[in-house]
């Protein structure tokens, strides 16, 4: 088993070098935050990851889907669902500092079968059957 890295960058440009260099340095790439990377060029980003991934990568934003082989994303609506039944203790006399903070129970898996068909990779039936799926020339958000 290798050594974690964390590769911190500003631009465009730097990430696309991290990423290449981690290629061949960890079993497993996790992206966060592409978004605020400077420079980001979606398009671009999806084009490079298609053509210079070789290692499994995943993320657990849904904005970094069409970058990643699979992701495990939380889903928004469990926000809403814990937001209305702690409006609901609340109207029904409970103190707002007697309710725990919650952490997040639920989560979708995305696999992104365009990755998947380029780096040879079959999912087990498992998955695939509990998956939503990011397809060619598919975006999760607009």
């Amino acid at each position: 088993m290798r050594n974690w890295r964390l590769r911190l960058v500003s631009n465009f440009h730097q990430w696309k070098t991290a990423y290449l260099k981690l290629q061949d340095k960890v079993d497993m790439l996790i992206l966060n935050e592409c978004i605020s990377v400077k420079g980001w060029n979606p398009e671009e980003a999806e084009k490079f990851v298609l053509k210079n991934t070789k290692i499994i990568t995943g993320s657990v934003g849904d904005y970094e889907i069409p970058y990643v082989l699979l992701g495990r994303i939380k889903m928004a609506e469990e926000q809403g669902w814990w937001a209305g039944k702690t409006a609901l203790k609340i109207l029904n006399g409970t103190q707002p500092s007697a309710i725990p903070v919650a952490a997040t129970k639920y989560s979708k898996l995305i696999l992104n079968m365009k990755l998947a068909k380029r780096m040879g990779i079959v999912f087990p039936m498992e998955l695939i059957e509990t998956a939503e799926f990011i397809e060619q020339d598919q975006k999760i958000l607009p």
